[in-house]
């Protein structure tokens, strides 16, 4: 697969593409940590579980920088600074004092079973968030065209994912903290 660069009009492999945005971002990353570091808020969900949502209320607190999906992935340290450089890039901000930077991760590459362990490193504050398997498989199909089959196997993969990452995070200084999609919804004096 391969992605054009609109600028320079050459075309890249998307691999590549993705390794120097991520160098990039990491580069601006440890200038601005620097100054700032951020403790980070990782919401771990599947698509169509009111992520997008969750990620906007707790954005617009003004201790949270952050504006929802980075679509980086985490497989070190250098991670969480290419996190914390794109979000000093694309909310154009040099320095900045909010104690907390926000991303959410709605699929297994993005965070592996095997790199969990990333978040106790950087003691991150985790919040789960779930939605019941019928209105998210029927978004899904919905919204994404998915057949019933395909949406049915992404929940139930993401699920046993979730899981899986919500037992090897008992080391947390902060406990992880779950919250169900209808909680969010109809529950809101909880806030």
């Amino acid at each position: 697969m391969y992605t054009v660069n609109a600028r320079r009009f050459q075309v890249l492999p998307a691999g590549v593409e993705g390794a120097l945005r991520r160098v990039g971002y990491g580069l601006i990353g440890v200038g601005v940590g620097l100054v700032w570091k951020p403790r980070p808020i990782i919401v771990l969900s599947h698509m169509r579980a009111g992520s997008s949502l969750l990620t906007r209320i707790l954005g617009s607190h003004p201790e949270i920088l952050g504006f929802g999906e980075l679509h980086l992935s985490y497989r070190g340290r250098w991670d969480f600074m290419a996190a914390r450089g794109k979000l000093a890039w694309t909310e154009r901000v040099a320095t900045s004092s909010t104690p907390y930077s926000l991303d959410k991760l709605l699929h297994g590459w993005l965070l592996r079973q095997d790199d969990v362990d990333l978040l106790l490193r950087e003691d991150a504050k985790v919040i789960f968030l779930v939605r019941e398997p019928e209105p998210t498989i029927r978004s899904l199909v919905g919204s994404f065209g998915h057949s019933v089959p395909h949406a049915s196997s992404y929940y139930a993969e993401r699920l046993e994912q979730l899981t899986s990452m919500g037992s090897a995070l008992g080391g947390l200084s902060d406990r992880p903290l779950l919250l169900r999609y209808t909680d969010l919804i109809d529950r809101t004096e909880l806030s």
